[in-house]
């Protein structure tokens, strides 16, 4: 579970520290975590993967808090929360999830790469979507 935390909260929490110095603020800041689905509490209908749920799952609150603390003084930045499609690693067991498509990792990320530039400060920051751009509740 430390692992998880580590990889999965932690070590993406650190990245916002920069986002608050002056610069930031001036120059704009666009910040994009990449999230689970199933790290929602109303995702969960299947049991399983409790240290990874709960990683991701802190780091929904922790991109979705940062969001709101970059907005009050770093107007032109934003900071979204990115769903980039299930991927298919060893940790993924295609049996377990019925999946409408299994992403290769170099897929996701040129996906995920391109997501960024479409979203707009006032209107996004702080929301979650996923790979094609529409909305996900938190």
């Amino acid at each position: 579970m430390m692992d998880q935390f580590a990889l999965n909260a932690v070590g993406p929490a650190l990245v916002f520290a920069p986002c608050g110095r002056p610069a930031a603020a001036r120059q704009g800041v666009r910040v994009c975590r990449a999230l689970a689905r199933v790290g929602r509490s109303g995702d969960n209908r299947i049991g399983g993967w409790i240290s990874y749920r709960s990683a991701k799952a802190a780091l929904n609150q922790i991109v979705h808090t940062s969001a709101i603390e970059l907005a009050r003084s770093h107007r032109h930045s934003i900071c979204v929360a990115l769903h980039p499609g299930t991927v298919k690693n060893r940790f993924h067991c295609e049996n377990t999830l019925p999946v409408i498509r299994l992403w290769k990792p170099s897929e996701a990320a040129g996906e995920f790469a391109g997501c960024g530039g479409q979203f707009g400060p006032r209107k996004t920051t702080g929301q979650f979507f996923d790979w094609s751009g529409k909305p996900v509740p938190w």
